[in-house]
């Protein structure tokens, strides 16, 4: 519905990609959702051309597996966003 929240968080992730587009280097975004997360509110997807897109979304698998990705985007910051939380967190990666 229009003004429901699936807008809300679809202007927040558009405004992210925006802010994060602006800058260099190219960004890998870990989603770490919380335990009642709303599954309408989906924040990975990625364009078709993954490697050549500004910003690539992954969901957050646990450190062994993210750090398989990490390294393929090793060229990449390293961001972890939990849009569960409020405010919505975005923060560098933990041990990056």
């Amino acid at each position: 519905a229009v003004g429901g929240p699936s807008d809300s968080w679809g202007r927040e992730r558009m405004r992210m990609i925006d802010s994060l587009s602006r800058s260099e280097p190219k960004d890998l975004i870990f989603v770490r959702y919380g335990s009642n997360h709303n599954l309408h509110t989906e924040w990975v997807y990625n364009q078709s051309d993954i490697d050549g897109s500004h910003v690539v979304w992954a969901r957050d698998l646990g450190d062994g597996e993210n750090k398989k990705l990490m390294t393929y985007y090793s060229d990449r910051k390293v961001w972890l966003l939990e849009p569960d939380n409020k405010p919505i967190g975005l923060t560098p990666y933990p041990n990056e």
